[in-house]
């Protein structure tokens, strides 16, 4: 069934209508096995955008892609309904924001800023309400979106949503040779719980089991971050300082799990301290365990590189490493030790890619300790001062030497 809309024209599979479509931004990792997912779940159609001529083309002629679940039970879901859109023909991209029911985005935040007019101008080709999902890893990211579009022109929010996510799904990149057999599969494990801002729905929303309001949104949003993503990316320093290639098996070496445990610990101290609400239901009861549990999948084969990569981002002061650290230290007023150890050994980390090198930024960050010093460098990025108790130690970690954090 074709439906035109003046310089548009999309092709819709039979039975179904623009009225439950959900415009996807970013046809990645996320977008796809999870977004895609959730959607496909409920029988809507999925109209990706993204900047990826030949991703988009090869969406358009497939109308599908599978995501293979890599874990013990393994298994498969098609995504079907399925049509894309290059982020550059305007005109139609603005038509899908101005029909569909549902908008969401996982772009990366340094993206938003591109999308953002893109949105706007399907937001004001319409009267109705809007939610938009925001599917980035960016504390107050409705802050920021928002902040984008105003750039535009006026948005009325009060039938405009801007709905923060909680997610922490694993999606490892999918294995050249595997990309290069079936460029649009996607590798992910099950697990597709998503925490989304009650307060900033309008209206009517979606009713999916994957999709769960919750109020105190950031309190959910720092559990993610401060225990899931940290201890991500803690393995995956501790995994590469130490020659593995793949996070599992990093935490198949009991000396590296028992460190990464004890820093979850650390982090979930202070969290109970802060939010003891999250921890009394027996989801919460079990959050740390179980995400570690699914770190050890080694069917995923997540890379230590991609757990850490552009580790200067996750050094900052409100991100997954400092900001536990810091909230551990600002509540009991001890030394987290072993988030400190952390934090030191991951201003050692340039693990190489898939192509041999290291991340850009990666490469840089150890252009500026050679040429600015450690402690200038730690300063700036941690907003740790050196002369205070964290900073001492952070450093006193530091410069024992990359052999300080090789485990037995």
């Amino acid at each position: 069934m074709n439906i035109t809309f003046k310089w548009l024209t999309l092709e819709l599979f039979q039975g179904n209508s623009m009225e439950n479509t959900v415009v996807q931004f970013g046809a990645g990792n996320i977008g796809r096995s999870l977004v895609g997912f959730i959607f496909s779940e409920l029988g809507f159609n999925i109209i990706f955008i993204d900047k990826n001529r030949e991703l988009v083309d090869l969406l358009n002629r497939a109308g599908e892609y599978r995501i293979e679940y890599r874990e013990e039970e393994n298994g498969s879901y098609h995504v079907k309904n399925v049509s894309a859109i290059y982020t550059d023909d305007f005109e139609k991209v603005a038509e899908a924001v101005a029909s569909a029911v549902v908008v969401s985005t996982a772009v990366g935040v340094n993206n938003l800023p591109d999308i953002a007019p893109l949105i706007y101008s399907g937001i004001k080709m319409r009267k109705d309400v809007l939610n938009i999902l925001i599917c980035e890893n960016l504390k107050n990211s409705a802050d920021f979106l928002r902040s984008e579009l105003d750039k535009s022109g006026k948005i009325d929010y009060g039938i405009v949503g801007l709905i923060e996510t909680s997610i922490a799904k694993m999606v490892p990149d999918v294995p050249t040779d595997v990309r290069e057999k079936n460029p649009l599969v996607s590798w992910a494990e099950r697990y597709s719980t998503v925490y989304i801002n009650r307060a900033e729905i309008r209206g009517e929303f979606v009713k999916s089991p994957y999709l769960i309001p919750v109020d105190n949104f950031e309190a959910y949003y720092l559990r993610k971050l401060y225990i899931s993503n940290m201890s991500h990316t803690l393995s995956s320093v501790i995994g590469y300082l130490n020659g593995y290639r793949y996070i599992a098996d990093s935490l198949f070496n009991k000396s590296i799990f028992h460190f990464v445990e004890r820093a979850v610990h650390e982090s979930e101290s202070a969290l109970k301290r802060k939010y003891p609400f999250l921890f009394e239901t027996d989801e919460g009861k079990n959050y740390s365990k179980d995400f570690l549990k699914r770190l050890m999948n080694r069917m995923l084969m997540d890379t230590v590189y991609r757990g850490g990569r552009d580790i200067q981002r996750k050094l900052s002061s409100n991100e997954r490493l400092v900001g536990p650290a810091t909230l551990y230290y600002n509540l009991f007023n001890r030394i987290p030790e072993n988030l400190v150890r952390g934090i030191a050994a991951a201003f050692y980390f340039d693990a190489p890619g898939p192509d041999g090198s290291p991340f850009e930024n990666d490469i840089k960050l150890k252009t500026r300790i050679k040429e600015d010093g450690i402690e200038s460098v730690m300063s700036d990025i941690t907003r740790i001062t050196p002369d205070s108790k964290l900073g001492s130690a952070i450093l006193k970690e530091y410069s024992r030497g990359r052999s300080n954090f090789l485990f037995d």
